[in-house]
C-alpha cells in the first residue's frame, strides 16, 4: 500500500496566496499543479501577519 507523503503534497503545490481579510483574518488558497484548490483560514486575534499565514496555510494543507 503506497502512502502520500507530506514531501509529495508539498512538490504538487504550484502557487500560495494569502489574502487578509480583516485584522484578524487570513486566508490562504493553495492551488496545485493539477489545478485543484484548497482552502483554509485562521482567525486569530491580535495575530501579526506571519502567524495568521502560517495557521492559513496549515489548515489549508491538511484540507490537501
Amino acid at each position: 500500500m503506497n502512502k502520500i507523503t507530506k514531501e509529495f503534497l508539498e512538490s504538487e503545490i504550484q502557487e500560495v496566496k494569502y489574502t487578509q481579510m480583516s485584522d484578524r483574518l487570513t486566508h490562504c488558497l493553495i492551488i496545485t499543479k493539477s489545478g485543484f484548490l484548497f482552502s483554509g483560514e485562521s482567525d486569530v486575534a491580535n495575530c501579526n501577519k506571519e502567524l495568521g499565514e502560517k495557521y492559513a496555510y496549515e489548515k489549508a494543507f491538511n484540507n490537501m
